[in-house]
């Protein structure tokens, strides 16, 4: 399957309240408190209404001077709301999020509407309301079925939450369901990844996700394996009740299968820590024990009959996610909320991830935008390459030449020879396309052609 950008752009909508920050997480986030999240809710009104749609183009930088929105005349291919976690909002200020005049015409009109949420932080009423407003899809943030690896990470859900989440969904309707499930712990071993990934199977999503942990710079764990924090004596969470919420919600969106690119701690083994004076620190998971889990994975989800449509993605037929495939398709789309990113009309821009600071820049009348690119033809075509090559289509070149005006064996000459003989990347009939072998460091051949 070949992607094709979208015909209308798709629209993300950020909520980036947890319950608790994940270990590993370096997202726009914040804890939830509820002053706080009305307070965001208002400020993400008044972006979507002063300057927030796509047929209004980027020529506007303040939400007072900004005309109203036409969402109407132009509406949103798909709806993507994200986070955070938007489930850890209590159900009042979920109406009211999905009453959004931008959100609610996307609810009406787009062919695609998703929701994240954390298999903590769903309930009956929650999934209800959701599906009765309109969300047609639910991603669940799994990431495990071990419990000592969800406390290692930080999540604040058990790994049998994820099953009676499944349940609940599926009462309330959600027919397309997916999960995540991140590879590459501490410690881990293919073995132990492959009991998750059939604890995920047991559960027939339409769609599942890989993801390798990366550590990002200045998280717990990133500041563990560098060994500038001692692993904490117990990674240990007060879980509450079905009737409490609880929740930690993020991964990275950018992947690569290989890093190149109440549980107590000593239940990790041996490979998880390596000793110092100050104690012990945590270890990367052994790169070939990576490399087997994301290979077995990839042969198991196929066996399964998942379509691998992307480095990190699987779907059972015509389940793919169409709201990331215009993405990777290099479709346009306009981002809400902190942190959010949106692409129109050539322009790039991203939202500052600094919740307070974005609520006080809307509430000012001010752009919540942080930086601005616009980029030209050849930019834009390397791009395009770039993100074709996530897609295990390829990039079909006729259709590249036709879409950017350039030849890409033209402008990518020794970088894409140097790929080709290496055996990273293949070129038969027309389509350029990562090898098995190119998928593993994904990230490394990709930013190659930036």
């Amino acid at each position: 399957m070949g992607a094709q950008p979208c015909g209308a752009p798709g629209l993300y909508v950020h909520v980036p309240f947890c319950v608790a920050r994940c270990r590993y997480c370096a997202f726009a986030s914040s804890v939830y408190d509820r002053a706080g999240a009305e307070r965001y809710l208002v400020a993400l009104a008044r972006e979507a209404a002063g300057f927030g749609t796509w047929a209004l183009g980027f020529g506007n930088g303040s939400c007072a001077e900004s005309p109203k929105p036409k969402a109407e005349s132009r509406p949103f291919a798909t709806l993507y709301l994200g986070g955070g976690t938007p489930t850890v909002l209590p159900a009042e200020l979920l109406e009211r999020l999905c009453a959004l005049p931008a959100i609610a015409a996307a609810l009406r009109d787009a062919g695609e509407r998703t929701v994240e949420a954390n298999p903590g932080t769903v309930d009956a009423a929650r999934l209800g309301l959701l599906r009765r407003a309109g969300f047609d899809r639910i991603s669940l943030g799994a990431q495990s079925f071990d419990d000592a690896e969800l406390a290692l990470l930080g999540r604040v859900h058990r790994a049998g939450e994820t099953a009676e989440a499944v349940r609940l969904a599926r009462a309330a309707g959600f027919d397309n369901l997916g999960l995540d499930l991140i590879f590459g712990l501490p410690g881990q071993r293919p073995e132990g990844f492959l009991a998750s990934l059939e604890a995920a199977l047991r559960l027939a999503p339409e769609h599942v996700s890989l993801y390798g942990l990366t550590y990002e710079p200045g998280t717990p764990l990133a500041e563990e394996v560098k060994g500038t924090a001692p692993i904490a004596a117990r990674h240990r969470y007060r879980y509450r009740n079905r009737s409490g919420a609880r929740n930690g919600r993020a991964e990275r969106k950018d992947f690569s299968p290989l890093r190149g690119s109440d549980t107590d701690s000593d239940s990790d083994t041996d490979a998880d820590r390596t000793g110092t004076a100050d104690g012990p620190r945590l270890r990367p998971c052994d790169e070939e024990a990576e490399r087997d889990m994301y290979l077995a994975a990839v042969g198991r989800l196929r066996s399964a009959g998942y379509a691998h449509y992307e480095i990190a993605n699987f779907a059972l037929p015509g389940r793919e996610s169409r709201h990331n495939l215009n993405y990777w398709a290099g479709g346009e789309y306009l981002g809400l909320g902190a942190g959010a990113a949106s692409y129109l009309d050539g322009e790039r821009r991203v939202n500052t991830g600094d919740v307070a600071e974005y609520c006080a820049r809307v509430e000012a009348g001010r752009s919540p935008v942080e930086s601005a690119e616009r980029l030209g033809a050849e930019k834009r075509a390397r791009e395009a390459l770039m993100l074709g090559l996530r897609m295990t289509s390829g990039v079909d070149l006729a259709g590249f030449r036709a879409r950017t005006g350039f030849d890409a064996q033209a402008i990518f000459g020794a970088t894409l020879e140097s790929h080709l003989a290496a055996g990273r990347i293949e070129l038969a009939s027309g389509r350029l396309g990562l090898t098995l072998e190119g998928l593993l460091v994904a990230n490394a051949v990709m930013a190659d052609f930036i």
